[in-house]
């Protein structure tokens, strides 16, 4: 469960690219 959306949020990070990706893997850091 937890796993499976933490994939999912990965490819949506990849696909928004790595500017915003970083920024919001940062803010959830």
């Amino acid at each position: 469960p937890l796993q499976r959306v933490a994939l999912w949020i990965n490819g949506v990070i990849n696909l928004y690219g790595t500017n915003l990706g970083t920024e919001r893997v940062v803010k959830f850091a």
